[in-house]
């Protein structure tokens, strides 16, 4: 299993690295979201939430091998959600834009970096989980709902040109009436 821990500011190279070599070798997976180098996520995002300390990497062999975001940013389209528990924003996490180098798929490390996620929002006192995944992720739908996550509805992403993506809705309640 991979170390997970914060990323530095030193590794915010790595990190984008990471991400750009994840978007290239996906690019005929028909599961992985149609993300393009620096416009999602934006280079911002990625230094944005390395100085919050909210990104956190899976490291093997001194290599990134996973990442994501664990935060209390919320999407806009969540508004949309038909939540198993209802709470404030400040209340639970999100976890975004989680990935999984393609050499270290079907090893466990996609469901330690969401047990790793579990655990931060556990110990920060908050009330739940939430993270949403693009409607056409089947693997990631099937690993989330492994996990105990609850379906909370679909939201709809609207883009300038006006396209638009689908991404189904996830909650882990924390609570103990819940779990």
């Amino acid at each position: 299993m991979p170390e997970i821990r914060l990323a530095s500011v030193a590794e915010e190279a790595a990190v984008r690295a990471f991400y750009y070599d994840l978007i290239d070798a996906c690019q005929n997976d028909p599961y992985f979201p149609p993300w393009e180098k620096g416009i999602y996520p934006t280079d911002a995002m990625l230094a944005s939430a390395i100085a919050a300390q909210t990104m956190y990497v899976g490291v093997k062999n001194g290599e990134i091998c996973a990442a994501m975001i664990v935060s209390h940013d919320v999407p806009k389209g969540y508004t949309d959600g038909v939540w198993p528990l209802e709470a404030d924003d400040d209340e639970f996490l999100v976890l975004h834009i989680l990935a999984v180098a393609p050499t270290c798929r079907r090893q466990g490390v996609g469901e330690a970096m969401v047990r790793y996620a579990l655990e931060l929002a556990k110990s920060a006192g908050m009330r739940s989980l939430r993270l949403d995944a693009w409607s056409q992720n089947a693997p990631a739908h099937a690993l989330y709902r492994k996990l105990g996550f609850c379906e909370a509805g679909m939201m709809r992403e609207t883009y300038d040109d006006g396209s638009f993506l689908d991404f189904w809705m996830f909650e882990y309640p924390l609570e103990e009436d819940f779990v």
